[in-house]
């Protein structure tokens, strides 16, 4: 903290700094832990959505745009407000929901749990479609990972405040699924709601004063007031707890809460609005909902489909470029556009792939001894896994047809080298024919400059 300043920042400065404000909330949630609730402890959990760069990306692309995902919602809950007052005022009496009572306790439930997974790759489709789930297996496991650790916390709460609302409906099956009881109680009975006593005898026990004799009690008291159902009764569905432990709750809130559109909410039992928690349940069911179903599910699923779409991408690619790019040289197709042979031609004859295999194979069974010249250089080259001896961007059937288009071209251009010589030549011999007429003019005049006489001169004429 000294090293990064902490102590002579001021105090907005330390408020806005993440780290700081991260590792004091992680202090605080280690000291509700030791002197609050257990239940803080699992907060720390979350830890690894910071300490994981590619969670947390995951994370970044829900709250990256938080400001438009909290806009359309504030926008979903004022359409949700104005149906609920539509209802308020016209269809009140229409909203009746069935409840149910919570029923007493019920301990030693067993759960087995098969899971049969069989897989077929019929084709490339199908691998590829496998692929896309397994390419980017860290992303997908990472965000998993955070999906059962938002799912534990969930159980947790149910654990804790709504595990009388965790009733299952079960089927029984005719003299095959009974109830275990105490071995000291010889008959086997099924219980049904139906059966137990109003009374709040013997039914909860304090923390300090909970005995087998108060467990044994109950259970006695219970088994006295219920009767043997018949077949016909135990073909019928029954309610079934199934969050007497934390554990029963993971694997039910798991089970139920995953395999229902709606979430945990629509498997529980539906409380009555005159309950105490009615509104911390319906904040819960709506919680899971939104974190769990739409948000988290849909950041797995969008992993697959983006890993998908890239798979698809690349493939489509790779076919591309096997279509039109030669194997061997990586010459396109557009290069043997306009010549004596086309690109269909080269891959099968010039350039086929399968003929450098057989060669490999050729020189790996091949005696040493027997080596060629070629074949040596060959086997050195591959002993080495360099692919130098790959004929890169050139081939032979189109170096001889450049060679003649450059044999041509160079004549075109001698061609038209000598033409403007010619053409240069013609016009220095004009112009040479000008500057010798110019110089034969300009003798002749001098010579008849001189031939005049010189009127400075003296003559017998002019004294």
């Amino acid at each position: 903290m000294g090293n990064n300043g902490t102590f002579s920042k001021s105090r907005y400065e330390n408020l806005t700094n993440f780290q700081l404000v991260y590792h004091v909330g992680y202090l605080l949630l280690c000291v509700l832990g030791l002197c609050a609730h257990e239940f803080f402890y699992s907060l720390l959990l979350l830890d690894v959505v910071y300490r994981e760069d590619t969670l947390w990306n995951v994370i970044q692309c829900v709250v990256r745009n938080a400001k438009s995902v909290i806009l359309t919602a504030v926008f979903a809950v004022i359409i949700i407000y104005l149906f609920a007052i539509c209802g308020y005022l016209f269809i009140q009496d229409d909203f009746l929901m069935e409840v149910r009572e919570k029923p007493l306790s019920i301990d030693d439930q067993t759960v087995n749990i098969t899971l049969n997974n069989k897989t077929e790759f019929l084709d490339s489709t199908l691998l590829q479609v496998t692929q896309s789930v397994t390419r980017n297996g860290k992303s997908i496991m990472l965000t998993m990972t955070l999906a059962l650790i938002l799912i534990y916390h969930f159980s947790l709460l149910g654990f804790l405040f709504f595990r009388n609302d965790f009733l299952t409906n079960i089927q029984l099956r005719k003299n095959s699924i009974q109830y275990q009881r105490p071995s000291h109680l010889h008959k086997t009975t099924i219980l049904t709601p139906s059966i137990i006593p109003a009374t709040n005898e013997n039914r909860f026990c304090t923390k300090d004063n909970c005995t087998n004799d108060t467990i044994t009690g109950h259970i006695r008291n219970v088994t006295q007031a219920s009767t043997i159902l018949s077949e016909e009764d135990a073909a019928n569905g029954e309610l079934e707890r199934a969050c007497d432990t934390l554990f029963m709750c993971i694997v039910t809130t798991l089970n139920k809460g995953l395999r229902n559109g709606g979430g945990i909410g629509d498997v529980l039992r539906q409380p009555s609005s005159r309950e105490p928690l009615y509104f911390f349940r319906v904040i819960y069911d709506m919680m899971f909902f939104f974190i769990v179903i739409i948000i988290t599910l849909n950041l797995i699923f969008g992993v697959i489909i983006d890993n998908f779409a890239d798979l698809r991408t690349e493939k489509q690619r790779n076919d591309e470029i096997l279509r039109n790019t030669c194997f061997i040289c990586a010459l396109d197709r557009k290069s043997f556009d306009n010549k004596h042979v086309t690109f269909e031609d080269h891959i099968r004859k010039v350039h086929n792939m399968w003929n450098y295999v057989y060669f490999m194979v050729l020189i790996h069974v091949k005696d040493p001894t027997e080596y060629t010249g070629p074949e040596s250089y060959v086997h050195e080259m591959i002993e080495q896994r360099n692919l130098d001896w790959f004929p890169r961007m050139r081939t032979s059937s189109l170096d001889t047809q450049e060679d003649k288009n450059k044999e041509e071209q160079d004549n075109r251009i001698l061609r038209v080298q000598m033409e403007n010589a010619n053409e240069a030549i013609k016009t220095l011999t004009m112009e040479l024919a000008e500057l010798q007429k110019l110089v034969t003019e300009s003798r002749a005049q001098k010579n008849r400059i001189n031939f005049l006489p010189n009127s400075s001169l003296p003559t017998p004429l002019n004294p």
